[in-house]
């Protein structure tokens, strides 16, 4: 019997029964459970774009999916995405299907860029702000470091070391 949930409720719901919120990733490595919110919320979005594949081309839905189906899929957009976003969906698909998939390549080219303000941009950045926050910029941009890490900075003695790294 066919799903008639939409395709973002098919991966919620899938996703939603790999969730182990709460417990730690640590020492949990192989149980092949989502720990991370920022995960789920990731595997959803994918798994939301092979249920729409799948129900465009009526192949059934979500729970019809096996090896052979995630491989035509993963070939298919192979023409279409990046790199990143190809090996996102195919995380995806094996959390889903419990087993592993083979890395398929993308076909597009991907230049990979810095994000990284350029020393102007950092200027322009710095002389709209006050004064106190400009000098906060200026720091960060100097040091290297992102802006929230600022707040981050303490004496070694005021934050430890985490035990479990």
């Amino acid at each position: 019997m066919p799903s008639f949930r939409s395709p973002p409720a098919q991966a919620k719901h899938a996703t939603r029964q790999l969730a182990a919120h709460g417990t730690a990733r640590h020492g949990h490595a192989g149980s092949g459970k989502i720990h991370s919110l920022g995960t789920e919320r990731n595997y959803q979005q994918a798994l939301a774009g092979v249920v729409q594949w799948i129900q465009a081309n009526r192949l059934g839905d979500l729970r019809d999916l096996n090896r052979d189906l995630a491989l035509r899929y993963l070939d298919m957009r192979a023409g279409e995405v990046g790199q990143k976003t190809l090996d996102l969906d195919r995380q995806a698909m094996q959390a889903v299907l419990g087993e592993r998939l083979p890395v398929i390549k993308s076909e597009l080219d991907q230049a990979l860029a810095s994000r990284a303000y350029t020393p102007q941009q950092g200027a322009l950045v710095a002389a709209a702000q006050t004064e106190r926050h400009a000098l906060a910029t200026r720091i960060a941009a100097n040091a290297g470091l992102r802006a929230h890490e600022l707040l981050t900075l303490r004496p070694a003695i005021d934050r430890p070391a985490s035990a479990h790294r």
